[in-house]
């Protein structure tokens, strides 16, 4: 028997749909199996036709629509909603009252629905987790993510960075190549390739006018990037940027490493420092620890190093690494170079120091530290252009309370973190082969402002092609 007076758990769930006591005729509450089950009536409006205006109607009939309210008041919920269907005594057409429990088509509680989108807001929750939280099917909440998620591509900025991430399969490609603000750290849009024909394809189809906003462009060495940015980007300068630079360098000065290691015996002391203190040689040599001490100070205190049965700081092992082949000691020379040359350099100084650095490499006895001072020489404007001081950050020093300012270049920082988060989307998501839900999925995930449509979108059903049987002309 249903009846007006509300307990405390009526009015929690009353209230989230801004419904007042007086808007519910009547309602009853009870619990089943742990459920809270919520019998719910609303008072009659008397809604006029919504076909011919008139007011001339009655109730038809209170059919029984079961909603799914998986989060009110601690606890699972179901909303027993007695519809009220009207009939107009003008017309004779029938239709329902407003339904303020549920989005259009829906059989799960307005709360539910945005409760699971704030939660697909984390790119590290998954469909599943997320539909045992609400007691739902995890393709009921992929279904609600494609109904309420349709992500478009952000205005381009002054300052984009473009790079790409493995972590997308198609037939195509491997790779999504991901385009974000500089300045806001943003992603502007996601594409499911990197070729050149795909991205010409793409950017052409934004007006041009929009296209000569962009001023500075920052891209690792993929050579297609530097050719799509001249063709689409008229007024746009290209950046290198200067973490893929060292990350060639580290690459090839392993590669040293890794051939010189290989010609001693693994229980030799040559072997040993390679292989355990191969770290050692990539850090730059002002490098610090956690409370902030030198690393390589030869007076730092050292630790007992059972192989060599000593003390050794890192100073020491360094210096040992350095004794085993003039090859590798060219390449932590050339290393720390490279590190003094974005270190200290200007847009001003850039280009002198530049040529000096370049000499250095291609003077070098070891091929690989040639071939990175012919890749220097190749991407030599570039180079420079990372140089480009874009924005200051000031902040305040807590010692003595002065400004300090520091200067913003275009950089990878931004895009690194976005695609880790990236990688971690495509770890968790059902979206294998639906590259739509994963575009979403991944934009909604990581901009900051990120919004989802309160009603579900509306997508025009793909029209059926259907196949008629021949018919014979009978004479």
């Amino acid at each position: 028997m249903m009846k007006s007076a509300l307990s405390n758990d009526g009015n929690a769930i009353l209230e989230f749909f801004n419904l007042q006591n007086s808007e519910v005729d009547k309602v009853d509450l009870h619990t089943a199996d742990g459920v809270l089950i919520a019998d719910i009536e609303l008072v009659d409006q008397k809604p006029p036709c919504k076909y011919c205006g008139m007011d001339r109607i009655r109730i038809k009939e209170r059919p029984v629509k079961i909603i799914k309210h998986s989060n009110a008041v601690g606890r699972p919920c179901q909303i027993r909603y007695h519809a009220h269907r009207y009939k107009c005594l003008c017309c004779g057409r029938t239709y329902f009252e407003h339904n303020p429990f549920v989005f259009k088509a829906q059989k799960i509680s307005v709360l539910t629905v945005t409760s699971i989108l704030e939660d697909l807001k984390n790119p590290a929750e998954t469909f599943s987790n997320v539909a045992k939280r609400y007691n739902i099917s995890p393709t009921s909440v992929a279904s609600i993510f494609d109904q309420h998620v349709d992500m478009k591509r952000l205005p381009l900025p002054r300052y984009m960075c473009i790079d790409e991430s493995y972590s997308f399969h198609s037939e195509k490609s491997n790779y999504v190549c991901m385009f974000v603000n500089f300045e806001t750290g943003d992603p502007i849009d996601i594409l499911p390739s990197r070729h050149m024909d795909v991205l010409l394809e793409y950017f052409r189809k934004i007006p041009l006018e929009e296209r000569r906003n962009v001023e500075i462009v920052g891209i690792d060495m993929w050579k297609t990037y530097r050719s799509v940015v001249k063709y689409v980007f008229p007024r746009a300068i290209l950046s290198a940027d200067h973490y893929h630079i060292k990350q060639d360098m580290h690459r090839k000065a392993d590669r040293i490493r890794i051939r010189v290691m290989k010609r001693y015996q693994s229980d030799s002391d040559e072997y040993h420092l390679l292989k355990h203190f191969s770290w050692l040689i990539f850090k730059q040599k002002d490098a610090r620890d956690k409370e902030g001490r030198l690393l390589f100070d030869p007076k730092r205190p050292g630790k007992h190093n059972k192989h060599f049965n000593q003390e050794l700081n890192y100073y020491d092992l360094l210096e040992l690494i350095k004794a085993i082949d003039p090859e590798l000691t060219e390449a932590i020379d050339l290393k720390d170079k490279c590190n003094d040359f974005y270190n200290n350099s200007t847009y001003e100084t850039a280009e002198k120091n530049l040529k000096v650095l370049i000499k250095a490499f291609r003077s070098a006895g070891s091929q690989d530290m040639i071939d990175f001072g012919n890749t220097l020489a190749e991407w030599k404007q570039e180079v420079i252009n990372s140089f480009i001081v874009v924005n200051h950050e000031y902040s305040v020093d807590t010692g003595d309370g002065h400004v300090v300012s520091r200067k913003i270049k275009i950089n990878s920082a931004v895009m690194e973190r976005k695609n880790s988060s990236v990688k971690t989307i495509k770890k968790v998501t059902m979206s294998m082969g639906n590259w739509e839900r994963f575009r979403n999925r991944v934009l909604y995930a990581l901009r900051s402002d990120a919004t989802y449509h309160l009603n579900p979108i509306d997508t025009p059903k793909p029209r059926k092609n259907y196949k008629f049987k021949e018919t014979r002309n009978h004479r």
